[in-house]
């Protein structure tokens, strides 16, 4: 298991048939899924292309974990949902992995550290975004069994 996630990027498509143009596997990021629709263009030059997108590991999240998810409008579906949309987008999955609990705790470890140097002195409207963003990573915490970020690498079909 490898727990640097880009680290698992790099290993998900190491094995990538070199074809196209210069006999180099071109890769594009998309920043989610709905990225893929964005990329279609990748699709007539044999473009992989590698995504993350939050997924529920879970059929029955607790509320806690959907509210933090629904509050901003965000539709999280589950492994089968997201290899669905894959493929009605016309492309193939070529490997997929869950964002490590490591990688989760690299990025709010800092942001714990910086709420608490920014809580001090906050004006009238920072602490609300505090509070939201403190919920965020004491709802993972909580809950990481439930939901997390799928990695994908997938090219066309």
């Amino acid at each position: 298991m490898v727990d640097d996630p880009m680290q698992a990027f790099f290993e998900l498509h190491k094995d990538l048939p070199r074809e196209g143009p210069g006999e180099t596997a071109d890769i594009q990021w998309a920043a989610n899924i709905a990225g893929l629709s964005q990329n279609a263009q990748m699709a007539d030059v044999g473009c992989v292309v590698a995504f993350s997108e939050v997924c529920w590991f879970t059929d029955t999240p607790s509320d806690r974990a959907r509210a933090l998810w629904e509050a901003d409008g965000y539709v999280v579906q589950n492994e089968a949902g997201i290899a669905d949309q894959i493929d009605a987008a016309g492309y193939e999955v070529l490997g997929r992995r869950r964002l490590s609990d490591a990688a989760w705790e690299a990025y709010y470890g800092p942001l714990d550290a910086r709420i608490a140097a920014l809580r001090p002195g906050a004006d009238d409207a920072l602490p609300a975004v505090l509070d939201e963003a403190e919920e965020e990573a004491a709802c993972w915490r909580a809950h990481r069994d439930e939901f997390g970020y799928l990695l994908h690498v997938v090219r066309p079909k």
